[in-house]
């Protein structure tokens, strides 16, 4: 992929690859070289991942927070069943099986199943809620290598 922008008449000064790293972490690893190829100057000043693990509605379960009872006594029902916070712990959700009671697109379609979508969840999440939940799963890293290599891109227009 990063070869395809490279070779445009005008690359872009930004790339952001997303990837759901569905519990191979070779994948980032694949990335991270790719990002870092020695034999090849990029025409991009920056190269993010945004690699979910394990896929991206894991972020997505991370961002979502119950808006009323309805939604608290959903997500009281999910953590019961699952022994765990699916918001807090988004990196203990999976990917392989949709029948899977731990699988991240059933977790979110569940949070999901009235109120707000989860878009528009992610959009008005607060950063620092996406930090402070997204440690293990990706997230905390994609938010830091947006705020301190792509931001300031965007800035300078």
């Amino acid at each position: 992929m990063l070869l395809l922008f490279a070779e445009e008449d005008e690359p872009p000064r930004a790339v952001v690859i997303a990837r759901d790293l569905d519990g191979r972490p070779e994948r980032a690893e694949g990335f991270a070289q790719a990002a870092a190829d020695s034999k090849r100057t990029w025409p991009f000043e920056v190269v993010v991942g945004a690699l979910a693990e394990p896929e991206v509605e894991a972020w997505l379960v991370a961002a979502w927070d119950p808006e009323d009872d309805s939604e608290r006594q959903r997500l009281a029902a999910l953590c019961g069943e699952l022994h765990f916070d699916p918001c807090a712990k988004p990196e203990r959700l999976t990917s392989k099986n949709e029948a899977d009671r731990k699988d991240a697109k059933r977790v979110l379609a569940a949070l999901t199943a009235t109120g707000r979508d989860a878009g528009a969840r992610w959009a008005d999440a607060p950063v620092e809620r996406l930090e402070s939940r997204g440690a293990s799963c990706g997230l905390t890293r994609f938010v830091r290598e947006v705020r301190q290599h792509l931001v300031p891109v965007v800035k300078r227009g």
